[in-house]
């Protein structure tokens, strides 16, 4: 049934290519047909004949190979995952598990089986969507893999590649084809099916100003900020070695900020002021301001706790320090 649902999908989308790059050329020739040229019916006739010929062809051509538009190689197997779906419910910002009157299970559920619940209903929303147009509006490098409808997205996040296949929904570590963790497969099926295509707005907004921001504000800055200021506030130095060498980062404008990318289109600016005698140590971390057209704000905030975990865990491998 998948199978089918997808040929029809790669039918469909072919069609959407195929028709609008040949129908303009197919029009401009009647047009000059009937104005200018003046061919005989006949001979035009065979002329139109060839058209929808040529046409059919490239269809079945399209529908033959697939258009690879990076790499040809065979798909990981297709694996079955258990697991109850529900309405979105994202746990990681508080103890918070599924109350029992919830009309997907009965007497509440764990934590784990809240990411379980959560990770399922992100997969059945990622494969209802158009493959092409989430490539296109995510920023994402997009393949497809013959015979079978399978596409496979390649997303760099926070240091790291992914893969994002579709239409099952799976998140690989690209340098070890290991399965992401489900936070990260969280965002980044997120972000590939809520992102809008928007440009970067340019303006730089704290955690608090983006959408709901404010009730998650406090949970916020001691997850994410405050590990960041305790540990890079007396080393900056380490932190710029880490977020260049790391993150790809660039310097900011501000001392001790970088400018980093978290996923193709979502900037992220990071900065960690030293403390001295008087005032502590002090970290920020600014959105732009169209994050919200890619990420829900429980999203985002799963971005910074991932960058810290991330940040920390290399200081650690750089400095050699026992985990």
């Amino acid at each position: 049934m998948e199978e089918g649902t997808a040929v029809l999908q790669d039918v469909r989308e072919i069609i959407l290519e195929v028709i609008p790059a040949v129908s303009p050329i197919i029009a401009a020739i009647v047009l000059l047909q009937l104005l200018l040229l003046r061919i005989p019916a006949a001979s035009f006739g065979q002329f139109l004949i060839g058209a929808v010929m040529v046409t059919v062809g490239l269809f079945l051509f399209l529908i033959g190979v697939r258009v690879v538009f990076y790499r040809w190689e065979k798909p990981p197997a297709r694996r079955e995952r258990p697991g109850v779906r529900c309405r979105f419910f994202w746990p990681s910002l508080s103890s918070l598990v599924l109350p029992s009157k919830h009309p997907a299970i009965k007497g509440g559920l764990s934590m784990k089986d809240n990411y379980t619940a959560v990770l399922e209903e992100a997969r059945r929303e990622f494969a209802q969507k158009n493959s092409m147009e989430m490539a296109r509006a995510s920023g994402a490098a997009f393949s497809f893999y013959p015979p079978q409808s399978w596409r496979e997205y390649l997303l760099p996040y926070l240091g790291r590649a992914y893969r994002v296949i579709w239409p099952t929904g799976e998140v690989l570590l690209f340098s070890s084809n290991k399965e992401a963790s489900t936070a990260t497969a969280l965002v980044l099926l997120h972000y590939l099916t809520r992102a809008a295509g928007t440009p970067p707005a340019g303006k730089w907004l704290p955690f608090r100003q983006l959408w709901g921001g404010e009730s998650f504000n406090t949970a916020f800055k001691k997850s994410c900020l405050d590990p960041l200021a305790e540990r890079f506030g007396k080393d900056a130095a380490l932190l710029g070695q880490i977020a260049l060498h790391r993150l790809n980062a660039r310097p900011g404008k501000e001392p001790h900020s970088f400018l980093c990318l978290a996923l193709p289109r979502l900037p992220l600016l990071l900065r960690v002021e030293p403390g001295d005698g008087e005032m502590p140590a002090r970290a920020s971390l600014l959105f732009d301001a169209a994050a919200n057209d890619y990420l829900v704000t429980e999203d985002l905030a799963a971005v910074g706790n991932n960058l810290t975990a991330r940040l920390l865990q290399w200081s650690r491998e750089q400095l050699q320090e026992p985990r």
